[in-house]
């Protein structure tokens, strides 16, 4: 059920939706429930899409580097989308790097700090068959680096690739990332002990 609400991070229904759910589940148990509020700052994604030739994409940003969130300049980022692989330096020959949208599969490391090595300004990670934890936390550092970076999920991304092996189709990506103060719950649920006095402890 959890996994079905989709993102369950600060600001976004599922989050709502899944605090719901767990005290619902330990109210059916018979605990005593408490609930504590706090606000916490969260990067809030209102939408993200990345324009191709008349079509648009949507993509969904990932996880800031440190404070620095993968808003782009209002007016929007273009330049060629290229599709690069697994991002190793090798990928990128013969590519028109600079100031490139680049597409890589998502199961490759920290590879992804290539293109802003060589100048690209973003990157878009295609959703791959599987993953793991450990990968997902790759895609973003502790320090505020400036790059942008992005996740496509669906079918889409093999629209994408056809475009990525094009030379010179120009894209934009445009956002509508920031940080916003969100309400968030702790669930407490308390089993009393069944011995009188040791249930007090």
């Amino acid at each position: 059920y959890l996994a079905g609400l989709g993102s369950r991070v600060s600001g976004y229904p599922g989050n709502a939706q899944a605090a719901d759910y767990v005290l619902a589940q330990f109210k059916a148990l018979g605990l005593e429930t408490y609930v504590q509020e706090f606000d916490l700052p969260t990067p809030l994604d209102r939408g993200c899409w990345l324009e191709v030739e008349g079509k648009r994409y949507q993509i969904n940003a990932l996880w800031p580097n440190l404070v620095r969130t993968s808003q782009v300049p209002r007016q929007g980022l273009q330049g060629p989308l290229i599709y690069v692989g697994s991002g190793r330096l090798s990928d990128f020959d013969g590519k028109s790097v600079e100031k490139s949208l680049v597409l890589m599969d998502f199961n490759t490391g920290q590879n992804w700090l290539n293109a802003p090595l060589l100048d690209a300004s973003a990157v878009i990670f295609l959703q791959p068959p599987d993953t793991t934890r450990g990968e997902a936390e790759m895609k973003f550092l502790r320090c505020p680096v400036d790059v942008p970076r992005f996740y496509l999920e669906g079918e889409a991304a093999g629209d994408l690739l056809a475009y990525g092996a094009t030379t010179d189709v120009e894209s934009r990506i445009v956002t509508d990332v920031e940080w916003v103060n969100r309400t968030n719950r702790n669930i407490i649920g308390i089993l009393p002990g069944r011995d009188p006095e040791k249930a007090k402890e």
